[in-house]
């Protein structure tokens, strides 16, 4: 019992502690699935007659990418939601381009030249063929490479960066959603449900190359929308809790939490058969 009567830690509406637990989690998830799609390394192990095996849901890692889009709209819907529940300002529309800009820019454009002048041109991996290469290194460095066969399907400066076209896309939109979410949440949720649900069962089924067409904005649409609704009551539930938990309100969420945590590694492992 003494460890069940101490305090437990104040939640924060500004940055939840879990949300970088969560994006740790995902980002391994992810990085593990590609080095077992290169490898073909079975992570799996015996203790004497004991077999563990997480081939399952290393297998199955590409899933997590739904999930790290998720929290994207957890976390940058937050300040649309603190406004709306605690009334909190909104900060200016230029600090925030500015704010995702050296969040993401930096680092992204030093990966694609890295690969570029490290990898594709020393190997001649475009052959000479001029036009496959302006349009691969273009579309990279203004986020629409999902958008071309020659900077998605046939780049070669990385194809997981596919993301991060996404995610741009969606930052750039974010303003406008996030002002429509957070005045009509239900209204708003409904439509970017909708429209990825049409994207997806009666869109890209007409398309010839399917491939070329799933991993856009559009699809993502409603993942997006279930992070800023979740974001939306968790500052609910933050100003009803006055930023505290008490032993059952901490337990009670704990075990959701398990609960989730179980469901998503059944689904990985169904998904894997």
């Amino acid at each position: 019992m003494g460890v069940l009567s101490r305090t437990p830690a104040p939640i924060d509406a500004d940055r939840p502690a879990a949300a970088d637990l969560l994006r740790v989690l995902a980002a391994w998830a992810v990085g593990a699935f590609h080095i077992w799609q290169q490898s073909w390394l079975s992570p799996t192990w015996k203790l004497g007659g004991l077999t563990i095996s997480i081939e399952p849901q290393v297998r199955t890692g590409y899933m997590a990418v739904d999930l790290m889009l998720l929290l994207s709209g957890f976390l940058l819907f937050l300040p649309f939601a603190r406004h709306r529940v605690l009334g909190t300002p909104l900060e200016s529309l230029k600090k925030y381009y500015i704010k995702r800009a050296l969040r993401i820019v930096p680092c992204y454009y030093l990966c694609v030249f890295v690969v570029l002048f490290g990898f594709a041109l020393p190997r001649g991996e475009y052959g000479g063929n001029m036009r496959h290469l302006w349009i691969d290194l273009l579309s990279h460095l203004t986020f629409t490479h999902n958008l071309f066969y020659e900077g998605y399907l046939g780049t070669h400066l990385n194809g997981s960066l596919w993301t991060l076209a996404v995610e741009v896309q969606f930052y750039l939109l974010l303003p406008l959603l996030g002002r429509a979410f957070e005045k009509r949440p239900a209204l708003t949720w409904t439509v970017m449900t909708a429209l990825a649900l049409v994207y997806r069962g009666w869109y890209l089924p007409t398309r010839d190359n399917f491939s070329m067409y799933f991993n856009r904005l559009p699809a993502m649409l409603d993942v997006y929308a279930n992070g800023m609704m979740a974001s939306l009551v968790y500052v609910s539930l933050c100003r009803r809790l006055k930023g505290k938990t008490d032993r059952f309100s901490g337990l009670f969420f704990t075990a959701v939490a398990l609960l989730c945590g179980y469901l998503i590694f059944a689904i990985m492992k169904q998904q894997n058969q």
